[in-house]
């Protein structure tokens, strides 16, 4: 891209010179998202992309810079991290500056993955938990660089500057379940004969749990409440060992109470043999 000269005379001696300086960037936000949220943390995932015919890379010692806060105002920083490749992190601030990332954003195809820490600002504000009606983290995108090809790097002008700030809303999963804790219970088999209840328990809340308590009821088909038997043992009423026989595989996994620590997921595996169950 050539930029022009220009001449402009008028009377009195009017005489100036200069030049209409066209490489110039245009950054913009396509996608900004939440797509993982653990332990009080957030995965936030955005895109950039260049909309103008002026390149970013090519050697021309360009940086884009983004830049994070927790209001819209842009008055109080929200510190970031991230770890892609080919960026750089100071506090709330990204740099880009490797040469193929930058051709990936003239590509429309450069994406990042930053973790912001909401619980740990909830608890600077005097928050311990994130208030039912969310919160939002807001980005600003711009580009550094020389103007003409001289001098230091400074802010450039955009042709648009409007699609160069994002917003994403992130909400907290107590106030999206009502549920201070919330259980996933997913049955199947081992193959070896015994049925399986992989057991997930997670902690809603942004505080952490200091005890655990897992306390399970197993309930045969017609819902009554089982005691599992060893099939080897007498039946003390017969004086017979009890049949192997019978398929209890559909029996449902119950949890009355169950805490965790830490907003942290883990994994239960319960086995149980398939046998004849005799109710109490």
């Amino acid at each position: 891209m050539t930029d022009p000269s220009y001449t402009i005379t008028a009377a009195g001696g009017i005489n100036e010179n200069g030049t209409v300086y066209l490489d110039y960037p245009d950054i913009g936000i396509s996608q900004m998202e939440v797509i993982a949220e653990s332990a009080g943390k957030r995965t936030v995932r955005m895109t950039l992309y260049n909309s103008s015919a002026a390149t970013l890379a090519g050697g021309k010692n360009r940086e884009v810079k983004l830049a994070f806060y927790a209001d819209d105002l842009h008055t109080k920083s929200a510190v970031v991290d991230c770890a892609t490749n080919g960026v750089s992190v100071r506090g709330n601030e990204i740099t880009i500056s490797e040469d193929s990332a930058l051709a990936r954003i003239d590509q429309g195809t450069f994406t990042l993955d930053l973790t912001y820490d909401l619980g740990k600002y909830m608890n600077s504000i005097g928050k311990t938990e994130i208030p039912n009606v969310g919160t939002y983290l807001y980005a600003e995108a711009w580009v550094e660089g020389q103007i003409g090809g001289t001098g230091s790097n400074q802010r450039l002008p955009e042709y648009d500057g409007s699609d160069s700030e994002a917003s994403v809303h992130m909400t907290g999963a107590l106030a999206r379940t009502g549920e201070r804790m919330t259980m996933d219970v997913t049955q199947g088999n081992d193959g070896n004969g015994h049925s399986t209840a992989a057991i997930t328990l997670r902690n809603n809340c942004l505080q952490s749990q200091t005890s655990a308590e897992l306390v399970a009821t197993l309930l045969d088909a017609a819902g009554s409440t089982t005691k599992p038997t060893d099939p080897t043992q007498t039946n003390p009423d017969t004086g017979a060992e009890s049949p192997k026989t019978g398929d209890n595989s559909n029996m449902i996994l119950w949890i009355a109470l169950l805490f965790i620590s830490g907003g942290a997921v883990i994994g239960i595996n319960v086995y149980s043999k398939k046998k004849k169950e005799n109710a109490e």
